[in-house]
């Protein structure tokens, strides 16, 4: 919550976090009509699988630096959420790349 006596920038970091929650959110809802209408294997959500997976590998382990050294218990519920995102685009590259051969 932002409260009286916070800089500029603190009240910068809180906007920036909305403002990410919204664009993750977008990705996400595409995923899953992208899903609902089995076009998963399409150029542009293979893309958007490796964005966010990549995301949500690199803020795992921005977590898991901040403050006090690389610590994996910090990290690992991103890096479990972010997985199936890079596994998915993966699979789906491997699936395309077979339609072409």
């Amino acid at each position: 919550s932002i409260q009286r006596g916070k800089s500029i920038f603190q009240i910068s970091l809180h906007i920036s976090a909305i403002s990410r929650l919204g664009f993750i959110s977008t990705l996400v809802y595409s995923l899953k009509d992208a899903a609902e209408r089995n076009q998963l294997d399409s150029t542009t959500y293979i893309q958007l699988n490796l964005l966010l997976g990549a995301w949500t590998l690199a803020v795992g382990i921005s977590h898991g630096i901040y403050e006090s050294g690389y610590t994996i218990r910090k990290a690992l519920d991103m890096i479990i959420f972010g997985s199936p995102f890079v596994v998915n685009a993966y699979l789906s590259m491997r699936k395309k790349k077979k339609e072409i051969l």
